[in-house]
């Protein structure tokens, strides 16, 4: 037979009883001498005491059938009394019955009830007056009277009341109401004064609720107030949190919100308790507001909130969907759960007015809510114009007496069945003086998540002062550990470890407090959670750890692999590294071994939708902090830590505008785009404007009006070290240089479409939708499918030319090494590419090169590389460790490309001797992280004398290749010298020793049969030791440029025909042209078939010298030039025709010869015998002749 059933048979046999009996009213019969289940009389000191006082039981019972209630007086201090719940349905171990009920007390609709240390009740209803109830249930009016409306203060019924909705009661037994607008207070005595007033002017008294803490502050909600009020005891009115704005937002003071608050109630601990819609708010005593419990059911108003002793809460509820919907009361465990020792307490789906067992009782709307210090709960039923109370089936006296308590004790239990009548008993219990073990100074957490640290730390002290008392652990799990030592009279310990992963479940735990002669055991059971671990990192002892030390001058290298046992997950998170404290000759960054990078990379997902409220995220940026920032479809600026903690940097929900401000206060219309500088600086693409967010999140307007044509659709923008800030947007065709004074100027770009290369404005853009910053100040830009390079002074150049087909370029980001990071959308339907580019450099997406992470067609797929799956990766950033994040537009997420390699790498130099603490940060992307310091030490050495640069590693054939260059050294050596091992014959080392510093230059000009490559190393040395520096010359195979083969005719007498024919050779093979630089007037360069031709006739007045330069061109950029002189004589004809010196009669023959011959008729014309230079040669000529005959 059930305990219920026993319990029915019970009430109707005591039912039976008492319509037999007189019509009187009998006080319960209560006894527990003699009684087979009564309580121990005596009980050693140091040993717990424990009675179960169960109400069904002989020991109790009641000639009307009344409920009985039990309260203990003149109780000692180490005892307690309070109700047992032992069923995990907290409802089988209570009855609800009728307390004070209309026609009694003249009830109307009581809306709220309180109960004093000393379990009087107070309730107000509709009426102008408060009522006090005695714990036998005798009713009577504390102050105000029937029909006497209005706010007077006074003594009991001088006193008037307007609007009563609540009542509260302190420790001191001062009452507290709201009445109308204002909370009024009432002294034990009836004197009724007014505490504050002007609180509710929006719904004066409607629905306002109090509580009161232990300080005697008071605590008041109303539903459309929406913050939770403070008021001291001196009537001093704060806002102890709440926006003043519906919401249900968690924070600190303002900036939570809540949404319709009915309840509050106070725990002993000063944890306040807001019954808000239908959810549980806790503000802590420091001001923080969580939300406990977000979701107490469907079709209910929660009405009110208590809390016990023990911190369980008691939450009224009445029915909103109907006939059935719940009129009940919820209890709730202090960590927010309904599950074990909490759920339904009392009452359940639709209305009525039965008193019975737990869920077997009904009420109609239940509006007001109080806990007695017996666990006793009263529950103003409304609409049924009653005080009800559930009333528990079970108590507990207990409680373990120490050698201070040693005596006797008289403990006074009352026995009330709440119609006015009790029954006394007194029992008296005897502590008697015993050997007390040890005890425990406190109680052991009972929780922790696994991978966190659990700890228990504590005391034992024996009363008896016995000496050498020690705690031993009986049977640990093996991931805790009992460390301390044995004491005389005190004693410390430390319980604490690790669980793992796979230890999530219950460990059952003792331990054991013993001194010379008896020992105390603490029995727990510690649960551990499924919960998030952080990853295992450690660098000490592994078989791949980094070296400790280095000498200096000494190369370090140590490659992480993530996928080595330095590195694990239990929960199977993909880990990224981060470097803090890293001193300045070390560089941490990621390494890529393989020719597809996406070998050496995996994707997971650091922020999702439901952890972020994420939706259709657009950008994405990462800080020196590798903090991160994003944008998406909503008004708010996310901030991600390190470890996946998110967090809003600026903004609020639903808040859309442009107003400047800080946090939450500012808006945001529409946003796009998100980059951070070298200070922590945020800056965003918002409409038409770009807005700045300082790290302290006050929101500023940079610049405006920069994107008239489609406002904010699809701007992207990137800063520099000097905190520049470049904006770029698809239809705009320019790239816009922002400075950190607002002042907006175009960087690049016609503002026309197109793709033209060159200098400013000069240059064009086609679709320009990603733009990046290199550490250089050269810009990078997205633009339609090509990269375009922006150089620090302006040149805009085409560094990519195509980037794949059915593919649009989104984004682009640029790492410290100036690799560079593109995103690309398929636009060829259902298998075109989304993926990620990493491009080197040089713009070559070969070798270190290409395919980063995703591929053909959409998805959600972590994994490795080309693996991956995106859909549509709007946006990227790269930190400093070479992660790189995408925003994964449709998919709601943002993803975290990881390197599977990292290496730390450097050469310190003497300066550098020293020790260093490196710290290695392991983080999962899911809020848990893993520190790991290491040392590493520079030891002092001789260091080889330092090459100050790098040499050149490439020189066309027939080109003079220079590397002039000093070494230094650290040490001070003198006579450091550098040599030449084995260079190629066309190479030549000069230079000389120095003392410290030595100058030295490589040259010489490669021929062309030395095409290809040239090993080439140089040493340089000190008395101790050498440094070489190896390095290979590739020599171009270069265009040789052309040569004049012929040689220059450089002399011409004046009216005489210069002709000149040009001959040239290339040893490529190259067609050559030749061109005249320089020449004078009547010299013409012309062409036939076979030779170029330079050719004409000086005039007279063209005696002299006249320059001429010719050049050779192969168009393949191989130029040579012939320069020469050309020399005009003046022509000056002489008798002597056959020049020996005399003019005689051989040259009259000759003369004669000639005679009558014209230079327009006869081909032999031969202008020497033209002596007056007519033309013809005839009498004019021969009288000059006869002039000189004989000469």
């Amino acid at each position: 037979m059930t305990s219920k059933t026993l319990f029915l048979i019970h009430l109707v046999t005591i039912f039976s009883f008492s319509v037999q009996a007189s019509a009187a009213n009998v006080a319960p019969e209560f006894s527990l001498e003699g009684a087979p289940d009564s309580p121990d009389s005596d009980v050693d000191a140091g040993v717990p005491y424990s009675y179960q006082l169960d109400m069904m039981s002989s020991v109790v019972s009641d000639q009307n059938g009344d409920t009985v209630a039990v309260v203990v007086e003149n109780l000692p201090s180490w005892l307690t009394f309070s109700a047992l719940y032992l069923d995990t349905s907290p409802g089988d171990d209570v009855v609800v019955s009728t307390w004070a009920q209309s026609g009694i007390t003249d009830l109307s609709y009581p809306k709220d009830v309180a109960v004093d240390a000393n379990f009087n009740g107070y309730i107000v209803d509709g009426g102008p007056r408060v009522f006090k109830v005695s714990p036998a249930g005798v009713v009577s009016v504390l102050a105000g009277a029937s029909g006497q409306w209005g706010s007077a203060d006074g003594t009991g019924s001088s006193a008037s009341f307007e609007t009563l909705s609540s009542v509260a009661v302190d420790t001191a037994g001062n009452v507290y109401v709201t009445d109308s607008d204002r909370v009024r207070k009432i002294s034990p005595d009836s004197v009724v004064t007014t505490l504050a007033s002007g609180l509710f002017m929006s719904s004066p008294g409607g629905g306002a609720k109090l509580a009161t803490d232990t300080e005697g502050n008071v605590y008041v909600v109303q539903s459309d107030l929406y913050e939770v009020l403070k008021i001291s005891p001196y009537g001093i009115v704060t806002t102890l949190a709440g926006s003043g704005m519906s919401g249900s937002e968690d924070g600190i003071g303002s900036a939570a919100s809540f949404s319709s608050p009915s309840g509050v109630a106070v725990d002993t601990e000063g944890n306040v308790y807001v019954a808000d819609a239908n959810t549980i708010r806790k503000i802590s005593s420091d001001g923080v507001v969580t939300t406990l419990v977000d979701h107490l059911g469907s079709s209910t108003s929660t009405e009110d909130i208590a809390v016990d002793a023990s911190g369980y809460l008691y939450v009224s509820q009445s029915g909103t969907g109907g006939g059935f919907s719940p009129h009940r009361v919820l209890r709730i465990s202090p960590s927010g759960l309904q599950g074990v020792w909490g759920g339904v307490f009392a009452g359940g789906d639709g209305t009525g007015f039965v008193d019975g067992q737990g869920e077997n009782a009904r009420f109609d709307y239940p509006a007001g809510l109080a806990v007695d210090a017996a666990g006793n709960v009263y529950v103003a039923d409304s609409h049924n114009d009653a005080i009800r109370r559930i009333t528990p089936l079970k108590y507990t006296l207990s409680g373990t007496p120490d050698l201070v308590d040693v005596g006797a004790y008289d403990v006074v239990f009352k026995a009330h069945d709440g119609n006015g009548e009790a029954r006394e008993e007194v029992f008296s219990i005897t502590v008697n003086t015993a050997n007390i073990a040890p005890e425990f100074d406190s109680l052991p957490p009972t929780e922790v998540d696994a991978g966190l640290l659990y700890v228990y730390s504590f005391t034992i002290s024996d009363q008896n002062g016995d000496s050498n008392i020690f705690v031993e652990a009986v049977n640990p799990p093996p991931w805790l550990t009992l460390s301390g030592s044995k004491g005389d009279s005190v004693a410390s310990y430390v319980l604490s470890g690790t669980p793992n992963l796979w230890d999530t479940g219950s460990a059952d735990v003792t331990l054991k407090a013993n001194d010379q002669s008896s020992g105390r055991e603490l029995s727990f059971v510690i649960t551990i959670n499924q919960a998030n671990v952080a990853p295992e990192f450690s660098l000490e002892g592994a078989p791949d750890s980094p070296d400790s030390d280095v000498d200096a001058g000494v190369p370090y290298s140590y490659q992480l692999d993530m996928m080595s046992s330095v590195v694990s997950d239990q929960n199977g998170d993909t880990v990224a590294v981060v470097v803090e404290n890293l001193p300045s000759w070390l560089t941490f960054s990621a390494l890529y071994l393989d020719t597809s990078p996406g070998d050496d990379v995996v994707v997971s997902t650091w922020a999702q939708s439901g952890i972020t409220d994420l939706s259709y995220p657009k950008d994405v940026a990462v800080d020196a902090n590798f903090n991160g920032y994003i944008v998406d479809g909503g008004p708010r600026v996310f901030k991600v830590s390190p470890a996946g903690v998110v967090s809003v940097l600026a903004g609020a929900s639903g808040q859309w505008g442009s107003a400047d401000g800080t946090g939450s206060s500012a808006s945001f219309e529409t946003l796009s785009s998100v980059a951070v500088d070298t200070a922590g600086n945020v800056y965003v693409t918002d409409s038409d404007r770009v807005r700045k967010i300082s790290p302290d999140s006050v929101v500023t307007t940079l610049a405006s009006g920069l994107f008239m044509s489609s406002p904010g659709g699809g701007a992207k923008l990137a800063t520099d070290t000097e905190g520049n800030v470049y904006v770029v947007q698809s239809d705009l065709y320019e790239v816009l240089k922002i400075s950190p004074y607002g002042i907006v100027t175009t960087l690049a770009g016609s503002g026309m479409s197109g793709s033209e290369d060159g200098i400013g404005s000069a240059a064009s853009f086609s679709s320009p939708s990603g733009v990046a910053v290199d550490t250089e100040g050269n810009v990078y830009v997205a633009d339609a499918n090509t990269i375009r390079k922006i150089s620090s002074d302006g040149v805009v150049t085409t560094l990519v030319d195509h980037l794949g087909s059915s593919t649009s370029t989104e984004d682009i980001a640029v790492d410290a090494s100036g690799y560079l990071y593109v995103s690309q959308s398929g636009t060829g339907g259902g298998f075109s590419p989304h993926r990620v580019l990493r491009i080197s450099p040089s713009g070559l997406q070969g070798v270190w090169g290409g395919v980063f992470a995703g591929g053909d067609g959409t998805g959600f797929v972590d994994g490795q590389g080309e693996n991956a799956r995106f859909d549509y990766p709007a946006g990227l950033a790269v930190d400093a460790a070479g992660n790189v994040y995408v925003a994964d537009s449709h998919n709601d997420a943002i993803r975290r490309i990881t390197p599977l390699k990292y290496t730390l790498s450097g050469t310190p130099d003497l300066v550098d001797v020293g020790a260093y603490d490196v710290v290695f940060k392991a983080h999962d992307g899911n809020g848990e992280a893993r520190e790991e310091v290491f040392s590493i030490t520079v030891n002092t050495a001789n260091i080889a004398p330092e090459f100050d640069s790098l040499p050149p590693t490439e020189v066309d054939a027939g080109l003079l290749y220079v590397y002039s260059f000093t070494i230094s050294d650290q040490n001070g050596d003198s006579n450091i010298f550098v040599e030449a091992v084995n260079p190629p014959p066309w190479l030549t080392l000069s230079g000389s020793k120095g003392d410290s510093v030595a100058s030295y230059v490589l040259s010489g000009t490669p021929n062309l049969w030395d095409t290809g490559s040239a090993d080439v190393t140089l040493k340089a040395n000190d008395q101790s030791s050498g440094r070489e520096l190896s390095f290979v010359i590739t020599i171009n195979q270069a265009n040789v440029a052309p040569e004049f083969s012929s040689t220059p005719v450089t002399e011409v007498e004046s009216d005489m025909l210069y002709s000149y024919h040009i001959r040239t050779s290339d040893a490529d093979g190259d067609e050559v042209t030749v061109t005249a630089e320089t020449l004078p007037g009547w010299l013409v360069l012309s062409a036939d078939q076979q030779f170029y031709v330079l050719s004409g006739t000086p005039a007279a007045e063209d005696a002299g010298d006249h320059d001429v330069v010719l050049r050779a061109d192969d168009g393949k950029g191989g130029v040579t030039e012939q320069s020469f002189v050309v020399t005009a004589t003046l022509y000056s004809p002489t008798p002597d025709f056959n020049g020996d010196g005399a003019v005689d009669f051989t040259d009259f023959v000759l003369f004669s010869s000639q005679w009558g011959k014209s230079i327009e008729t006869d081909l032999d014309f031969d202008r020497g015998f033209d002596l007056d230079q007519t033309g013809d040669i005839g009498f004019g000529d021969f009288i000059l002749f006869a002039y000189s005959y004989g000469s």
